[in-house]
Order: structure tokens, then sequence, then C-alpha cells
């Protein structure tokens, strides 16, 4: 063997000596003293404290391969107590190469039972950045976890999302220049969601810098798509995609809840899409946005804009028919003959504040339709206020203010003036039957007080007025009942009503009420319990035809059993009068020697007693 040869085979027998005496190192020390060694590097890449409670024996070929108890990484002092990332169980896989002077990555992390917190601060750092790097691509380049929490606290926007037994799977791609593909599942707000989709540049995502995303989001009665460009805790902006026949899943990540009535009035037929953007501060917004409602299309402009105590909502609503289903008939609020005494929960109305332009042509509400909608919805701190412009209603126009506030318990009240409309519909939705026929018109400032719907009825307070021109009122001959005669039908044609009305502790009161028909014309005067639902009028005859002597008539009883009958005592009076009439004619023929002229009208009148 040549001098060469024997030094270079030293050379090699010295090298896997100590190589031999380095793993034999290694096999000796401790598994948590090799833990740490790599948490120590990662801690130094990464800027934040690392620390563990236990390791088992590392794997060390072909990477180091660690499993530690404990794992947590602290997050900044400024973003609260909570650890960016803690795990009940973590394994790590990091290459020798980034372990001895490479870039400090983790090849793989698997977290079992991990609690992941980012936070966005008031002045928009990240929790998950250290300085101008972010620490989740040394981190997660290929990640699973298991059983986990994810929480995000955007203190700017003032939201939080928090999603429990979060179960992920994300793919950092380097060979692909950096793509990522993630599929993940976890309940929010308990319902179960599944989120997929891929990132065209993840390191660059996670700097800060958009890049090309789509996101698929399914639940149990729904999906949500988004195709466009986003990063993380930054700018968004794409084409999206909603249909949905349950909203609450995807809506409380935003706003909370969603009220009942809402979520019935929307039932099983939502399709949204348009182009969405997210701004830095949080702010969504709308634009081009199609809304269906089963066959109706809208089209929507709208902004989502986060607020110190809560989210509003701006922007325009334009388009065809609204339709609101048959359990808001407003016959089928009164059950068993009495006013609903079941509370009414407002706390909804302080979810969000909105401020919305309405112009859509009709809106169904039960059986009332309303035609050509233009209005403004303005909801602040749980205060409602409808100001329309102008809404068809019964062929007329409904226009003025109303209002629904829970501030402090709920009030609901108003100012509304209805012009020239058909009196036979509005009966019809309110009460199931149209009484009255003929068009008119009407006034109405009001205010009720109370948390359920007989408080609110039974405490109102109103004044009004009421004009209506030629019609019908059917199921009575009040023009027969005032004669006493049998009546050839059961309706009163009159040519005018008017009144003035006043509304005192529910109690509907009216002093003037004049009835004007072609057989002649009544003063009422009488009041309504709308509390009790009955009513008690009397009818004076004001002006009829000489020869005709008819006698006042009285409507009363509770609603649905309603009867008009003569005044009885009238009746008495008149025909005492008759009687004595005919007892002075007999006297003064007496007197006379004879009888009564033939020429002379006969003063007697039939009474029906």
């Amino acid at each position: 063997m040549t001098r060469a040869m024997r030094l270079l085979s030293g050379l090699i027998g010295a090298l896997v000596a100590l190589a031999l005496l380095i793993v034999a190192v290694f096999l000796l020390m401790p598994a948590e003293r090799l833990a740490q060694i790599a948490v120590d590097r990662l801690a130094a890449e990464t800027g934040r404290e690392i620390t563990i409670e236990a390791a088992t024996r590392p794997v060390l070929w072909p990477d180091l391969m660690i499993t530690v108890d404990g794992l947590e990484v602290a997050n900044p002092s400024w973003a609260g107590t909570r650890p960016l990332l803690r795990a009940e169980q973590a394994t790590l896989q990091v290459g020798w190469q980034a372990l001895f002077g490479g870039d400090g990555g983790v090849d793989s992390l698997d977290l079992s039972g991990a609690d992941l917190t980012l936070v966005r601060a008031d002045d928009g750092r990240l929790s998950w950045r250290n300085g101008e790097a972010s620490l989740l691509p040394l981190v997660l380049r290929q990640a699973e976890m298991q059983g986990g929490r994810v929480r995000y606290l955007d203190r700017a926007a003032g939201t939080t999302l928090d999603v429990r037994q979060v179960t992920a799977s994300i793919d950092l791609n380097e060979s692909a220049g950096g793509s990522a593909a993630f599929v993940t599942s976890g309940v929010a707000n308990g319902a179960l969601m599944e989120l997929s989709g891929t990132i065209a540049q993840a390191a660059e995502f996670f700097e800060g810098t958009s890049q090309p995303v789509r996101l698929d989001l399914l639940w149990d009665e729904g999906s949500l798509r988004f195709n466009g460009t986003a990063a993380l805790g930054g700018e968004a902006r794409g084409d999206l995609v909603l249909r949905a026949r349950d909203i609450s899943p995807v809506a409380s990540l935003w706003a909370g809840s969603v009220p009942d009535g809402i979520a019935r009035w929307i039932g099983n037929e939502l399709a949204v899409r348009g182009t969405v953007s997210v701004a830095t501060g949080g702010s969504v917004h709308l634009r081009n946005g199609i809304v269906e409602l089963g066959d109706t299309q809208l089209n929507a402009a709208l902004d989502l804009v986060p607020g110190e105590d809560r989210p509003l909502v701006r922007g325009t609503i334009t388009g065809g028919r609204i339709g609101f289903g048959p359990e808001f008939e407003f016959a089928s609020l009164v059950a068993d003959g009495t006013w609903s005494r079941d509370p009414i929960d407002v706390s909804g109305l302080f979810d969000m504040d909105a401020d919305l332009t309405v112009r859509a042509d009709g809106l169904g509400v039960g059986s009332v339709i309303l035609e050509g909608l233009d209005m403004r919805v303005a909801l602040t701190r749980g205060r409602m206020v409808f100001d329309i412009a102008q809404i068809g209603l019964a062929e007329g126009q409904l226009a003025g203010e109303f209002v629904i506030n829970g501030r402090g318990g709920l009030s609901v009240g108003g100012d509304l003036l209805l012009a020239n409309a058909q009196a036979g519909p509005l009966f019809e939705a309110m009460s199931g039957h149209a009484p009255v026929e003929g068009r008119g018109s009407a006034s109405v400032e009001f205010l009720g007080v109370g948390d359920d719907l007989f408080a609110l009825v039974d405490g109102l307070e109103a004044e009004g007025d009421v004009l209506i021109g030629q019609g019908a009122l059917s199921g009575v001959d009040l023009a027969g009942l005032a004669l006493n005669v049998d009546a050839p039908g059961d309706i009163t044609e009159f040519d005018r009503v008017v009144a003035e009305f006043r509304v005192r502790s529910g109690v509907v009161i009216t002093e003037d009420l004049m009835l004007d028909g072609p057989w002649g014309s009544f003063a009422g005067a009488g009041q309504i319990d709308l509390a009790e639902r009955s009513m008690d009028y009397r009818l004076e005859p004001a002006a009829w035809p000489e020869r005709e002597l008819p006698v006042p008539v009285l409507i009363n009883g509770r609603w649905g059993n309603v009867e008009a009958v003569p005044d009885a005592q009238a009746l008495a009076d008149l025909a005492a009068a008759a009687a004595a009439d005919r007892a002075r004619a007999a006297e003064v023929a007496r007197l006379l020697g004879g009888p009564i002229a033939p020429s002379e009208p006969d003063p007697e009148v039939e009474v029906e007693e």
C-alpha cells in the first residue's frame, strides 16, 4: 500500500470514528436535551420563546424526528397571555442541514390537541410576525392537526373567530414554487364546517402580500366559494358565490347570530354572487351583487364596516318583489281570540347597525302586497327607523315614518299617511274578512310600549283621522235598523264615512263620526277596546227624509260577534210619543164634535215594539 493510500485510509477511518462518536453522543444524550437543541435553534430563528415539557427518544436518520409533549410558542406580550401555539403533543421532523446551519425550517409538524391563537392589533401588528418576517412558514411548511382549536382575534375590526375540533392538513409545496394546499374541518358556533383551498405563493401570502387564492367553505345546508387574491391579515378581492338553505353558520362568523324572522324569511332558496373585497381594516364590500330569494332577484351594493360596538351594513338594494311567508300574516298574531303575551325578543336589533336604501318592485308580507317600495332603513344601537318615501298599499300610497325601538324594552311608533287606498284589502289582511268596501285615506301618529304584543296594544297611544268615499258596509243594514223595518239585504251603502279618533291606553275613542248615504246620515260616537277586542258605538240619525222617524242604532260586542240593533229605549219612547199623538188627535176630534178632516195627514205611526 502506498503512503498516500495509507494516509487516505487513515483519514477515512478517523472520519468514521468521529461519526460514530457523534452518534454515540446523541444516543447517550437525554431525549429532552436533544429536543431542546432543536427548539433552541427554532427559537433563535423565530425570535420567540419556545418551551417543551417532555420528549421521547428521537429518530436520527434520515432526518431528526422528535416527539415532544407540551410544546408552546409564545405570542408577543401585546397580544395577551395566550401563546401563539400550544400542543399537547407535537412531532417535528427537521433536516440535519437545517438544524446545523440551514434556514431553520421544520420539514413537517404533526400536532395533537393544538391551540393556535392569532391576534391582529388595533395598529395592524400581527402576532404571527416577528418584525418584518412571518413565523408561520418556518413552523408550518407541512403540518397535520387533530383535535385542535384556532382563534383569530381582530382587535382592529372588533371581531373574533373561534373554531374548535379542528382537523387540518397543510402542504406547502416548495418544489412547485411555494404553492400551498390545505383541507380543514372544524366547529364554529355549533356548526360543522369544511374549508379547503389553494394559495399560489404561501410564503408571500404569510408575509402579507396578496396572492391568488381559492377557498371552498361547506356546511350542512350551504356552500361558499371565493376565487381571487388575498393575503393573511391583509386585503382580499375576488368573485364570491354563496348558495344556502341556512345562512346562520356563515353569517354568525361576522354578525354573531341571525334573527329567527330573517332566517325564516330567507328559507330554503338563497343565492348570492358578485365581487367581494375585504379591506385591511376588516370591512367587507359587495359590488355587482345579485341576490336571489326564491323567484326574486335583487341587485345589491353593500358594505359591512366594523364599528366600536357593532358592525355597520350600508348600501342599496334594488330589484324585484320580496316575499315574507304566511307566518307574517297579521291575523296570525292573534291566537284563540287574544293577543299573544309571549315576550318579543329584540336582542337581534343590537347585533349590527344598518343604513340601507331599498327600492324594490314589491314586498309581500303574508297576504298584504306592497308595491313600488322606496324607503330608507336605518338601524342604530337597537333603534330601527323606516323612512318611507313611497309604498303602494291597497291601490293607494303609504308614506311616513315607522320606528321599532329596542332600547330599554320594546316600543313601536310612527307617523303614517295612507292616501286613496281600498279599505277592503286592509280589513282582509287584519281580520281575515272585508266588512268595508270603498276607497279612502287615513293618517295616524302612534306609540306603543311593551315587551309582548298584548302589552303593546293595551298601552297604545295615538291620534288620527279617516275618510272613506262611496262604498258599502257588508253584514248589516243600518238604515233598515234605524227605521225598524225588514231589511232588503244585509248591506249598507254609503256616500262617505269621516271621523277623527284618539287612542288612550289601547282604547280608540271617536266622538264625531259621520256616515252619509242616499238614505240619510248618522252622527256616531263610541270606542273600540283594542286589547279586549270589543267595540261599543251609538249611531244617531242626523239627516233623514221628513216623513221618516229613524231611531239610533247600537253596535257592540266582541270582534267576530258584533251585533247592530235599534236602540230599544228610543223605540219605546217613539211608541209612547205616537200613542200620545193618537190620544191628542182623538181629544181634538171630540171637542170639535166630529172626526178629523180627511184632508189632514194621519199622525198615526206604526211602530213595532
